[in-house]
């Protein structure tokens, strides 16, 4: 497993492009491309990211809490809430109480995750390698 972090690092640093500055959907800028493999988990977010933009287009802000965060998303997604979160498969979504984002997780092995945080202006995509070595923010154009 410790292998694969440190390629997923490597990889990551050599796409360190800028952020995931498009509006809140997520598309790709420019810059190198991404990492195949962080961009496959990424692409696996899809339908997710769909759903809350949808809610946001529709209602002006994205969901704030857990239950409107689940009226969002794709029907017949498996999906529980857990304390202030939404579990939907893999990936843990936490809904800001403003509206103003959200921040979703992916866990990729025992210590790295991969992070997308919406804000006020823009989505970012993360990878925490979770080894106490700094995050790296990428354009994984999903």
């Amino acid at each position: 497993m410790r292998g694969r972090s440190v390629i997923a690092l490597i990889a990551a640093g050599s796409v360190l492009a800028a952020c995931d500055n498009q509006a809140s959907t997520g598309n790709s800028g420019g810059g190198a491309a991404p990492d195949p493999a962080l961009r496959r988990v990424a692409l696996e977010a899809r339908p997710l990211i769909d759903g809350l933009e949808r809610c946001r287009a529709r209602y002006g802000s994205f969901p704030p809490n857990p239950e409107a965060t689940m009226g969002c998303l794709p029907r017949g997604a498996p999906m529980r809430r857990q304390a202030g979160f939404v579990v939907v498969g893999d990936w843990t979504i936490s809904p800001d109480p403003t509206g103003v984002g959200y921040t979703m997780t992916k866990q990729l092995d025992a210590r790295a995750m991969l992070v997308r945080h919406c804000g006020r202006r823009a989505c970012r995509w993360i990878y925490d390698p979770g080894d106490g070595r700094i995050s790296v923010e990428m354009n994984l154009g999903a």
